[in-house]
């Protein structure tokens, strides 16, 4: 029988010589056939929503490949490569912008899963994404022309900004506002979404990089109504339209790109008016604070925005529901005492 000091020695042999068949393992795998081989496995597995899986991709593909000769293999990794890429994200190069903090951190995602991955399969010790820090950015400015100094508009600002935009796209960003939709969602709606007798615009898809998808969440499936003077102009748009031609599009009936209507029409209306940091969720969250100035409770703008909790809405449009001075509940009159 071994002894207690043998056993300790022997294990820790065992151990030497598991870590070094990981090390080796590691340093014979390619990084880049590696990773393009896990990516094919997440959207053939469909562990996650098909429109995840290609983000992962797309990130993996634009960002992080970029960044790793194709000679580097798995094992050569350190987490010291990852605080280099995180650098070469922020700083951005000639031909490559700078990236945000949110960004980076958004991209460090699949990176991490990915070498994860790598250590489950025995090719790694350990994930050198694990412990990777990203750098807060500097703080932007918020000083802002006239009063505008929140995330929602005021409706006199949004009429001000509203007839700087171009006749043929003012029903586009007036639908925005009045129905609280994502760019993603508005852009992919259909004659067939618009229900006249109902009042309604429904939420069946999104478009995203020119690619329709499926929304995300249950929730983000919905019926959005509309006022009947904003059905009727609807109505006359589409009249001759066939049912799954696009509501909103180019003059050749293309889907809609955010990057052209962002700096060709909102941009410029935006600043012409005065206003700054002025983006399409800009009109989201201005629709949520009108909901808000209309009593409409948590709940109730939770399903009209589709978000997927009421505690999402909450936690991001606290500020903008209204103040109010709390009266003492007078438990006495409830119970009908007299005193």
């Amino acid at each position: 029988a071994l002894t207690l000091q043998e056993a300790k020695l022997l294990k820790n042999q065992r151990e030497v010589e598991s870590k070094g068949g990981i090390r080796t393992a590691g340093r014979m795998t390619s990084f880049h056939v590696y990773a393009w081989k896990w990516c094919a496995e997440l959207s053939e597995q469909g562990a996650r929503r098909d429109r995840t899986s290609r983000d992962y991709s797309r990130q993996m593909e634009r960002h992080v490949l970029p960044y790793f000769r194709e000679a580097t293999r798995l094992g050569d990794i350190t987490p010291g490569d990852v605080d280099r890429l995180i650098t070469w994200l922020m700083r951005g190069t000639e031909d490559r912008k700078a990236l945000s903090p949110t960004t980076v951190r958004r991209i460090l995602v699949p990176f991490r899963m990915c070498m994860e991955q790598a250590r489950r399969d025995g090719l790694l010790e350990g994930n050198p994404v694990d412990n990777a820090k990203v750098p807060r950015g500097p703080r932007r400015g918020r000083a802002l022309s006239f009063e505008y100094q929140g995330k929602a508009m005021g409706m006199g600002q949004f009429e001000s900004m509203l007839m700087r935009i171009p006749p043929e796209h003012q029903l586009f960003f007036r639908t925005l506002v009045s129905t609280g939709a994502r760019w993603s969602e508005a852009a992919a709606w259909q004659k067939k979404d618009l229900v006249p007798d109902e009042q309604i615009l429904k939420v069946r898809r999104v478009v995203s990089g020119g690619v329709e998808y499926q929304p995300k969440t249950d929730k983000s499936r919905r019926n959005i109504p509309i006022s009947e003077s904003l059905t009727q102009e609807l109505a006359d748009l589409v009249k001759f339209f066939d049912d799954d031609d696009l509501i909103f599009s180019t003059p050749d009936k293309k889907a809609l790109s955010y990057d052209k209507m962002k700096k060709q029409v909102l941009d410029p209306a935006a600043h012409s008016a005065g206003y700054h940091n002025v983006g399409m969720h800009t009109l989201r969250h201005t629709a949520a604070s009108l909901l808000f100035q209309q009593g409409r409770n948590i709940k109730e703008v939770q399903e009209f925005l589709g978000h997927s909790t009421p505690g999402f809405t909450l936690n991001t449009y606290v500020h903008l529901m209204p103040d109010s001075k709390l009266d003492p509940l007078d438990l006495e009159k409830e119970l009908d005492w007299e005193a």
